[in-house]
């Protein structure tokens, strides 16, 4: 009796790898991406077909074009560049496979045969890859994706590098972003990224490029609500009883009833869109603070009025805020005050000033503050992607361990007692031990646009499939 092996499932990485396979075909992907897609293939039998089948239609053109008064009659043979882009929307893509080549015999194999099925190969392969060049490049700019199940995920030791930990859930319907094919401006390197927040009842992801905030429930993981907010890059942050949301394109921060799904106030301010951390915001426990880079300042609103009280305008490029510690931490990246300022949240005053960055280049970055221990990202000028993530004693203000990451800082990252996550946004989410106060794994995955942690779990946004990964931290 004959029995049908059964066909491989996808992975949850596959979701993120699939728009690579054929850019990995046609050995377009830079050295880093290359090299994190083929760590995945390796272990993923499904994505090694889909590969297959790209390298068969890539093959197919290539005898195509090979034959004299074929090639100009179809399609010529060519990388896909980004100007390719204005033709591939208008395309309609297909996520299935081509079904496998069947053998011929002999007598039929020769290359006038092979016409019809080069020329089907050309209209596949210029599909599949404008499709893929499209999500990779593609700025989303339609409508929400609708709500979707999660896909659960079982553990499986070839989800793990260096024990970062395993996906266990795949979360869909997040709005996709433009993701980083190349090293952005510096200016643009705030754009394309999900603003997430997260507690024990709620997952709270922004897309500023859709204006809308997205709960997802950790139990279900399912989206529950979708709110209509603001645009542009933009933070999210739990406190006060509410979920506060920045949206510096319409100069607004909204306030949201968590019971109620509901925005019960709206602040309008003065900030614009000029950051290129996007804009971060802070909950203490009697004022809400918000990052204004381009006035050099930071707001402070009075959550018992919904009104901005003060301006302190003593900052030079604000581009993180973290309260903790009894004290509020801003992140300033230019000027006399570069590095970690600390300020007294009943006064306003700077507490302390902390050398964190390049006094030569670039200061202060981002920062996370948990418990006893203040976090900051902070480039050095050792190299063009060099990156150090910083270990802060409130107790002292000083600087009492630096983790080198080589790679390009994110203005966003996150921290909890077990460990600090750190993403590049072209390859691999890192996991730091705070213990040992170096990294301890890390998971490849390309197109990271933001990351948290709560309920338990990592939550990793893809931005370019829109999908929302949840990840168990290994032990």
């Amino acid at each position: 009796m004959n029995h049908r092996t059964p066909s491989p499932t996808p992975q949850p990485l596959c979701t993120a790898f699939e728009p690579l396979l054929p850019l990995l075909s046609q050995d377009r992907l830079d050295a880093d991406e290359a090299v994190t897609t083929r760590e995945h293939v390796a272990t993923c039998t499904w994505c090694q077909g889909r590969l297959r089948d790209f390298d068969f239609l890539r093959d197919a053109l290539r005898r195509l074009e090979g034959r004299d008064g074929v090639a100009g009659d179809l399609p010529t043979y060519r990388p896909l560049t980004r100007e390719d882009i204005v033709l591939a929307s208008s395309i309609q893509t297909t996520t299935l496979a081509p079904a496998p080549p069947r053998e011929l015999p002999r007598s039929q194999r020769v290359l006038g045969h092979f016409t019809p099925l080069a020329a089907v190969a050309a209209v596949l392969l210029i599909t599949l890859l404008a499709g893929a060049l499209f999500v990779r490049f593609g700025r989303y700019s339609g409508p929400p994706v609708p709500a979707a199940t999660a896909t659960q995920a079982q553990p499986s030791p070839t989800a793990t590098l260096l024990s970062a930990g395993v996906i266990t859930a795949v979360i869909p319907g997040m709005g996709t972003v433009s993701p980083w094919s190349q090293p952005p401006p510096d200016a643009e390197m705030g754009r394309n990224t999900y603003g997430i927040a997260v507690s024990d009842t709620a997952v709270w992801v922004l897309n500023g490029d859709t204006g809308t905030l997205l709960r997802i429930d950790p139990r279900s993981n399912t989206i529950v609500a979708r709110i209509r907010v603001g645009h542009g890059p933009g933070g999210v942050a739990l406190g006060q009883g509410a979920v506060w949301v920045t949206a510096p394109n319409d100069s607004k921060i909204f306030r949201i009833d968590p019971k109620t799904n509901r925005i019960v106030a709206t602040i309008t301010d003065t900030l614009q869109n000029t950051s290129p951390a996007g804009q971060a915001i802070a909950i203490g426990p009697t004022a809400v603070w918000v990052t204004d880079f381009a006035e050099d300042a930071l707001i402070r609103i009075d959550p018992q009025t919904n009104a901005v009280v003060t301006t302190i305008s003593n900052q030079r490029g604000p581009t993180g805020i973290a309260y903790g510690a009894g004290s509020v931490w801003s992140c300033n990246r230019l000027g006399s005050l570069q590095g970690l300022v600390r300020l007294d949240p009943q006064t306003n005053q700077v507490q302390a000033q902390i050398q964190v960055g390049d006094p030569h280049g670039t200061g202060c970055d981002s920062v996370v503050a948990t418990g006893r221990t203040i976090w900051t990202m902070s480039y050095t000028s050792d190299g063009p992607n060099s990156t150090v993530l910083n270990r802060v004693d409130p107790a002292t203000n000083t600087v009492i361990a630096t983790i080198p990451l080589s790679m390009v800082a994110p203005y966003h990252f996150a921290a909890d007692a077990q460990g600090v996550w750190v993403f590049d946004p072209q390859r691999v989410l890192f996991r730091i031990d705070p213990q040992a106060n170096q990294v301890a794994g890390k998971l490849p995955l390309p197109g990271i646009a933001g990351v948290a942690v709560g309920a338990g779990s990592v939550w990793v946004a893809v931005g370019s499939t829109g999908t929302l990964l949840r990840i168990a931290p290994a032990p």
